[in-house]
C-alpha cells in the first residue's frame, strides 16, 4: 500500500514578518523513518534545520510530540528557531488545543507555550511586507537549558582573527556541547560590518562561531549576533536560539541583568526576547513566526533518483510579480535556482504551449539555467497542466523548447544556445590565483565563456572528481564561477567529468548545471571529434547530462552595439575582444557614430556583459536575422529567390497570404532536413530537403546533390475551392522527387469529385495503393505527407495512429542541444517512438522491414 505523503510547512522563525527571521521545515510525520531519508529530505529543502514532528500517546497532560533537528549535512542536538517553528505549526493549524507542548528531544523534554505578545525595538533592515498581514497577534516562549561555556586557549586568537577578516577580538569563550566558539567584538557595528572568512572558519576549533557585541542604548538591543556553521552546512545562520543559550548567561554576567532583547544582524535578521533563570539553568527564549508556504513531499514516488540530480523550485504564477517579491520568494527556498512561470495567453501564431520562464539564484537573476527549465517542464507536463508533447519558454535567452519522449514519457530533452568560450589571456598571476583556488590544481588550459565564467580543464576526470576548491578565492577571482572539465577515464562509459562553482551567484557548487554544458559542449565536441557526448557531474548529489551539438543549425544574427566611449583605439580594443570569442562571424566599427555592428550565432546581451565586465559601456540598438544575399536567376522567366529554413516564417505573412494552407510551411520549417526554400513571383515554392545516409543515400554524395524536393505551385491568396490534389513520387537519378502540385480553380465551380484511387511507387521499386486522400510510404526513405481535403487546398492532417509495419519507428532528428533529465534512460537521439494521438504529423517519416511493403494509410 502507497504511504501518504508527509504534510511539511516552511515556516519564517523569530519575526512577525514574511521573508525575515529564520526559515524552518517541518515535516509532520506518522510513523518513524530511517536516518537516510530524513538527511536526505533536509538536504533537499536545503534550509538551514528541516525538523520531523512525530505524536506521542498522551503520556502527560500536555500533547507531546518527539522532535529532531536536521541541517543539510547533519542531525544536531538542539534547536531554537526550528522547536518555535514547530510550535507554530501545531498551535496555528488547531493540531493541538492546548497552550502547551512538550517536545521530547536529544537534548530532553522541552516546552514550547503561548505567552502575551512584546513589542520588539525598530530595526533598520529592510521589510518586505507586500501587503500581507501579520498572522497571529501571540509570542511562544521556548524553555531551553542554558549552554555552558568555558575559557579558551589564546594560542588559537590570531587564526580566530584571520577567519573574522582581521577583526580585534575582546574575549573568547568556549561552548562544552558543541564545542562553539563565542567571540566577543568591540561593538555591535564591528559585528554587523563582519565578512568573515568561511574558509578560515571551517578550519578554527569548533563547530562554528557566535560573533557578538554590546548594543548602544539607543538602540534598544541590549546586544546583537551573528552565527557562523560552515561545517554544519550553513555558512550564517539567520538567527539561532540555540546559541543565545550560551549567550544569554555570558552577557548576563557582563551586563548584571536577566532579561534581555537581542538582535542577530544576519541579513534577514531576527529579534529574541531572553529571560535567564540562573537558578535552574533555564533560558526562556520569546519569539513569534510566519507560515509562508506548506506542501506534501510525496513518498511514494520516492526511487533511486530522488534526492539526486539538481533541485530547484518551481512556482507557478497567474500573472507578473515585481522583482522584490520575486527574489524574497527565492531567499526562502534557498535552492540553487527558483524559477518562476507565468502562460501566456494562447495564440493561433503558437501550436505548442508556451510561458514565460524566469531564474533566479539566491542573490540575483540569471539569463540562463538548465536544470530549472527541465524542472519547469516537468512540472507542467506531470501535472497535466499541458497536453502536448513539446512546451515554449521565452526566456532573457530567447524561446527555448522542451519536448518529452520515451515508452513512457519519462525522457526530456531541451534546446539550449551554445555559450561561446573564448581565449582568456591572464596574466601569471591570475593563473597562480585560479591554481590556488583549485587547491594548487594543475589545469591544462584555461578560457573564459561570453557568460563571464571562467572555463577550466584538469589533466583527467579523476582531478576533477577529487578537487576540494577554497570557496573564499573562488569569491576572489572576479568571475561569476568557475567550470571545471576533465576526460573521463575509457572504462568509465562517460566522455567528460565536471563540476561548477559559482559562489558569485550564492551556489557553492551547483550539483549539475545544464547550461555550463552550452559551453562544454563547444569545446569538447571538437575535442572528442564527435557531436554526441556524456557529461558526469562529480558533485556530491551528481547527475549524468547527454549533450549533442549541431553547430548548423546555430542561427545567424547581426546586432548594432552603441558604445559609450567613441574613443577609437577603444574601439579597436573592443574589436579585439570580440575576435576572440567563438562564433563570431565578422566586426565593423564606425568610429564616427561609435557603432560596433556585429555578425554573430551569439546572444548580443552576452556581448554586453562581457564588455561590462572589461569597464566598457554598450547598449544594443538594434538585431537582425542575418539574411543570405538574394540571388537572382531565370527559371522560365521568373525571379526566384533562395531562402534558408529560418526564412521560412516569410512565407506566413498576413501581406503575402492569409490562408491556413501557409501555415502547414510553418511545421516544415521545423524540420531540421528543410535546407532550402526557393519563392518565385508567381508564388511557386520549392522547398529542398537533404537526405540523411542512415535512409540509404549514397555516403558519396554531396548533401546538395542528395536531396528530396517538394513543389507547391499556385499559392496565391486567391486560389479557393481546389479540387483533389494530386499526389506522385518518381525516381530522377536515384533521387527520391516528391512533388504536390495544387491545381488552379476552374472558371465554373463543379461538384468535387470523390477522392480518387492513389498509386505510390517508391525508389525500391514498390508501390501502394488505396482510396484515402493521404499517402504514406513505408520503405526506407524519408517521405513528406501531404493529406488533401476535399475542395480546399493543402492541410494538416491529425491521424489517430500511424499505419505501419511492426518493425517501423520514428525518425526525428535531434534539437541543436539536448539537456536529458539526469537519470532517465538515456535516450536515442535519432530514433523515439511517435507522438500521442491528434497532434499533427506533417513531415512524419517511417521505414518498414519490406522496402517493396508500401501502404496508404
Amino acid at each position: 500500500m502507497a504511504k501518504k505523503p508527509v504534510k511539511y510547512y516552511v515556516v519564517d522563525a523569530f519575526t512577525d514578518l514574511a521573508f525575515k527571521g529564520n526559515p524552518a521545515a517541518v515535516c509532520l510525520l506518522e510513523e518513524d523513518r530511517d536516518e537516510q531519508w530524513l538527511q536526505s529530505v533536509a538536504a533537499e529543502f536545503n534550509l538551514s534545520e528541516t525538523c520531523y514532528l512525530t505524536r506521542i500517546n498522551e503520556c502527560s497532560n500536555s500533547p507531546r510530540f518527539r522532535l529532531r533537528w536536521f541541517t543539510p549535512v547533519t542531525e544536531v542536538k538542539l534547536c531554537g528557531h526550528a522547536t518555535l517553528a514547530s510550535a507554530h505549526i501545531l498551535f496555528t493549524t488547531g493540531l493541538v488545543n492546548s497552550d502547551i507542548i512538550e517536545f521530547e528531544t536529544l537534548s530532553g523534554i522541552l516546552t514550547a507555550k503561548k505567552s502575551p505578545d512584546f513589542k520588539a525595538p525598530p530595526t533598520d533592515v529592510p521589510q518586505i511586507q507586500n501587503g500581507e498581514e501579520r498572522q497571529h497577534c501571540f509570542s511562544i516562549e521556548l524553555d531551553f537549558p542554558t549552554v555552558p561555556y568555558t575559557e579558551f586557549s589564546s594560542t588559537e586568537v590570531s587564526a580566530i582573527s584571520k577567519a573574522l577578516n582581521n577583526a580585534a577580538i575582546v574575549d573568547i569563550k568556549r561552548t562544552t556541547i558543541d564545542g562553539d566558539l563565542l567571540v566577543e567584538l568591540p561593538s555591535w557595528k564591528a559585528v554587523i560590518e563582519l565578512q568573515p572568512e568561511i574558509d578560515d572558519i571551517r578550519k578554527c576549533a569548533g563547530e562554528g562561531i557566535i560573533a557578538t557585541g554590546a548594543a548602544p542604548p539607543e538602540s534598544g538591543f541590549d546586544f546583537a549576533s551573528r552565527c557562523f556553521f560552515p561545517i554544519a552546512g550553513i555558512n550564517e545562520d539567520p538567527v539561532t536560539g540555540s546559541a543565545h543559550c550560551a549567550l544569554a548567561p555570558y552577557w548576563s554576567q557582563k551586563l548584571g541583568k536577566f532579561d534581555f532583547m537581542a538582535y542577530q544582524a544576519s541579513a534577514r535578521g531576527g529579534i529574541l526576547g531572553l529571560h535567564l533563570d540562573k537558578k535552574n539553568q533555564r533560558v526562556l527564549l520569546r519569539g513569534k513566526a510566519v507560515t509562508v508556504m506548506e506542501g506534501s513531499l510525496l513518498v511514494d514516488a520516492f526511487a533511486e533518483s530522488a534526492f539526486k540530480g539538481n533541485p530547484a523550485a518551481v512556482c507557478l504564477l497567474e500573472e507578473e510579480k515585481d522583482e522584490k517579491w520575486l527574489q524574497a520568494v527565492v531567499a526562502e527556498f534557498n535552492q540553487p535556482v527558483t524559477c518562476f512561470l507565468t502562460p501566456i495567453a494562447a495564440s493561433t501564431t503558437y501550436l505548442n504551449p508556451k510561458f514565460r520562464l524566469r531564474w533566479f539564484s539566491t542573490v540575483l537573476e540569471v539569463r540562463l539555467c538548465g536544470h530549472a527549465t527541465l524542472a519547469s517542464a516537468h512540472a507542467l507536463f506531470s501535472s497535466g497542466l499541458v497536453n502536448s508533447n513539446t512546451i515554449e519558454f521565452e526566456t532573457l535567452s530567447g524561446i527555448l523548447t522542451v519536448k518529452r519522449g520515451g515508452p513512457k514519457h519519462e525522457v526530456y530533452e531541451i534546446n539550449l544556445p551554445s555559450v561561446p568560450i573564448m581565449e582568456s589571456n591572464l596574466s601569471t598571476d591570475e593563473v597562480s590565483a585560479i591554481c590556488k583556488a583549485l587547491n594548487a590544481a594543475s589545469c591544462i588550459d584555461i578560457k573564459t565563456t561570453t557568460a563571464g565564467d571562467l572555463f577550466v580543464v584538469l589533466p583527467s576526470g579523476k582531478s576533477v572528481a577529487e578537487l576540494q576548491p577554497s570557496f573564499d578565492d573562488i569569491n576572489k577571482l572576479g568571475a561569476r564561477g568557475i567550470i571545471v572539465s576533465g576526460i573521463a577515464s575509457p572504462e568509465s562509459g562517460f566522455d567528460i567529468v565536471s563540476r561548477f562553482f559559482y559562489s558569485r551567484l550564492g551556489v557553492d557548487e551547483d550539483q549539475v548545471c545544464g547550461s555550463a554544458h552550452c559551453a562544454l559542449a563547444l569545446y569538447w565536441s571538437p575535442k572528442l571529434a564527435k557531436p554526441d557526448f556524456i557529461s558526469y557531474v562529480a558533485s556530491a548529489r551528481g547527475g549524468m547530462v547527454k549533450v549533442h551539438l549541431d553547430e548548423e543549425n546555430q542561427r545567424a544574427q547581426t546586432c548594432v552595439l552603441k558604445m559609450h566611449d567613441k574613443c577609437e583605439n577603444c574601439l579597436k580594443k573592443v574589436k579585439r575582444m570580440l575576435q576572440k570569442i567563438n562564433g563570431v562571424h565578422s566586426i565593423n566599427i564606425d568610429a564616427d557614430e561609435g557603432k560596433v555592428v556585429v555578425s554573430s550565432t551569439i546572444d548580443p546581451h552576452q556581448f554586453i556583459s562581457m564588455l561590462a565586465r572589461a569597464g566598457k559601456r554598450a547598449e544594443i540598438l538594434s538585431v537582425s536575422t542575418a539574411k543570405p544575399q538574394p540571388q537572382a536567376t531565370m527559371n522560365s522567366h521568373k525571379k526566384i529567390q533562395y531562402l534558408t529554413p529560418d526564412q521560412i516564417a516569410s512565407l506566413v505573412d498576413p501581406g503575402i497570404n492569409k490562408r491556413s494552407k501557409l501555415a502547414q510551411f510553418q511545421e516544415f520549417a521545423k524540420n531540421p532536413r528543410l535546407k532550402q526554400v526557393e519563392l518565385n513571383q508567381s508564388m511557386n515554392i520549392k522547398m529542398i530537403f537533404k537526405d540523411s545516409d542512415k535512409f540509404g543515400s549514397s555516403s558519396s554524395s554531396s548533401v546538395g546533390d542528395n536531396r528530396h524536393v517538394v513543389e507547391i505551385n499556385n499559392m496565391d491568396d486567391h486560389v479557393e475551392n481546389q479540387g483533389p490534389d494530386s499526389c506522385q513520387v518518381q525516381e530522377q537519378n536515384g533521387d527520391a522527387y516528391e512533388s504536390a502540385t495544387s491545381m488552379l480553380p476552374p472558371p465554373t465551380p463543379e461538384p468535387t469529385p470523390p477522392s480518387p484511387s492513389l498509386k505510390l511507387k517508391n525508389p525500391c521499386g514498390g508501390y501502394g495503393e488505396g482510396s484515402s486522400s493521404s499517402v504514406h510510404c513505408f520503405h526506407d526513405r524519408p517521405q513528406v505527407e501531404f493529406a488533401c481535403s476535399s475542395g480546399g487546398p493543402f492541410s494538416i492532417k491529425y491521424m489517430e495512429e500511424p499505419v505501419r509495419p511492426a518493425a517501423a519507428s520514428y525518425y526525428y532528428p535531434p534539437p541543436p542541444l539536448h539537456y536529458v533529465h539526469p537519470f532517465a534512460p538515456p535516450p536515442s537521439y535519432y530514433r523515439q517512438p511517435p507522438p500521442p494521438a491528434a497532434i499533427p504529423l506533417p513531415y512524419d517519416m517511417c521505414y518498414g522491414e519490406d522496402p517493396n511493403d508500401c501502404s496508404v494509410v
